[in-house]
């Protein structure tokens, strides 16, 4: 499943110690597959090149407190947008973040918000995306 090979990527896990936390994920993330492909609020892309899987890309379809930057309150999250090695540079990440941002307009969504690693900040750059302000992120105190 490339969306396992992505957080492999992302979160440096190791085998065999982190084998256990794979696997929850594994499941946690079928099983979020399965139903939100099933209610629509998520589509996932594939590209492939040659036959051969070569990058994957999700949208979260949401629904927020409707403000003055955001009138219908519809937001799309674009996430888990991976290419794989071989096939990084030939412009299939572009290919993969357009069709989704795509996917949100169709849907009349204006507010499509990612988060980056610095490595694929050039992408969603020349895809049209700009940094976001006043953005953070809730962490326990230990």
């Amino acid at each position: 499943m490339i969306r396992m090979e992505t957080l492999n990527e992302v979160f440096n896990l190791k085998m065999p110690e982190d084998q256990a936390l794979y696997d929850v994920l594994k499941k946690e993330n079928l099983d979020y597959f399965r139903k939100h492909l099933a209610d629509h609020t998520l589509v996932f892309g594939l590209a492939y090149v040659q036959g051969n899987l070569a990058a994957a890309g999700a949208v979260i379809f949401h629904h927020e407190l409707p403000s003055p930057d955001n009138i219908n309150g519809n937001c799309a999250y674009l996430m888990n947008i991976f290419t794989r090695r071989k096939y990084r540079h030939l412009g299939i990440g572009s290919l993969i973040v357009n069709w989704l941002v795509e996917k949100a307009r169709q849907r009349d969504i204006e507010k499509i918000y990612l988060e980056t690693t610095e490595s694929g900040r050039r992408l969603y750059e020349q895809s049209g995306f700009i940094d976001y302000k006043d953005m953070m992120i809730y962490q326990e105190k230990r």
